[in-house]
């Protein structure tokens, strides 16, 4: 069950410095939630008959991939992994989504609605199959020039969740299957590249351009701009949705194409999708996506449910960028800025 104590905050980790730096701070301070996450994955690859050099031999090109196309992102997690002292190969794998095929699917939900002032208004539940709480944390950085907020996990890149970078551009990512899975770039070392992007339209070209390994929905928020992009390893369909005044989207494909050749949705990503449709207006504050976020309607298929593990929501015109740790609807929200201004 995702429950935190009455009045808990979500952890916070504040980073400045250059890759190296990053890894090195994740690694040290969540260390012991690191190598609780590597120990599980190694029981589970032992019952696989994953021994460690066909762990090695299966990540190889993910690593070489990596090292071509996103090589500061390499040196985070070779840094996360020395620093928490865990083999490279086991955490690459977990920042890989445990490569494809995924055994164990997740259930997001992203939000997207044009908010009282004019601007986009984003928020997204970060959802599990194992509800580990202390496996989250926001993750304050200035790296290598590039500012962001991220919702992390202790064992996987920055970008893979939620996150706000200081060019205003939102990036909330949903697992999706993928019909197309090859080798190739991991989906979490393509969004980690998503923060270090100008705007929307650098990030799309930087999907277009890299040979991924792996799927997702990525929404993508700046300005007035709402840009939703269904991802798999080899197909990349781009929905302008800025005039719709809201969007949504969970865990399974909205473009008929790629939702055929995925085939049955998981069962609670159809559910997820309704309620958010219901729920979603123009004109809402970021009390009222926090409230979208908290709802319960259809449990366990709701929006929040006991495997939520973190809520994110973000004004990215602002700057502003409020989380909670667990469940929205019990969860006490702490507001951050990208600016560096004071919470009142």
């Amino acid at each position: 069950m995702a429950r935190v104590a009455e009045g808990a905050t979500l952890p916070v980790l504040r980073v400045t410095g250059g890759h190296e730096a990053l890894g090195t701070a994740v690694g040290t301070a969540m260390r012991p939630h690191i190598q609780r996450a590597v120990h599980t994955a190694l029981e589970g690859l032992a019952r696989e008959g994953l021994d460690a050099a066909a762990l090695r031999e299966r990540i190889a090109p993910a690593l070489d991939a990596a090292e071509r196309w996103t090589p500061g992102s390499l040196t985070e997690l070779r840094a996360w992994a020395r620093a928490a002292d865990v083999p490279l190969e086991v955490l690459s794998y977990l920042s890989s989504a445990g490569l494809p095929p995924v055994s164990a699917a997740h259930g997001c939900t992203s939000v997207a609605v044009r908010g009282a002032h004019g601007g986009i208004l984003v928020g997204h539940n970060e959802d599990s199959l194992v509800p580990v709480v202390d496996e989250v944390f926001l993750l304050d950085a200035m790296v290598a020039g590039s500012r962001f907020l991220s919702l992390c996990y202790v064992y996987a890149l920055p970008g893979c969740s939620a996150s706000l970078n200081g060019h205003g551009l939102a990036v909330l990512m949903d697992y999706l299957p993928d019909p197309d899975a090859r080798p190739g770039l991991p989906m979490d070392f393509v969004t980690r590249a998503l923060l270090d992007v100008p705007s929307i339209d650098a990030a799309l070209d930087f999907l277009a351009a890299t040979p991924r390994g792996g799927s997702g929905n990525c929404v993508l928020v700046q300005g007035g701009r709402v840009v939703n992009v269904e991802l798999t390893s080899t197909r990349m369909v781009v929905t302008d949705a800025s005039r719709e005044g809201a969007w949504v989207h969970t865990n399974h494909f909205l473009d008929p194409v790629l939702a055929t050749a995925a085939g049955t949705p998981q069962a609670d990503s159809l559910p997820r999708l309704a309620s958010g449709k219901r729920l979603v207006q123009p004109g809402l504050a970021l009390d009222g996506v926090q409230r979208i976020l908290a709802d319960r309607q259809g449990f366990p298929d709701s929006i929040c449910r006991e495997r939520t593990l973190a809520g994110f929501v973000a004004d990215p015109t602002s700057g502003e960028v409020r989380v909670c740790w667990g469940e929205p609807a019990h969860g006490t929200w702490t507001s951050h800025w990208l600016t560096g201004r004071t919470a009142p």
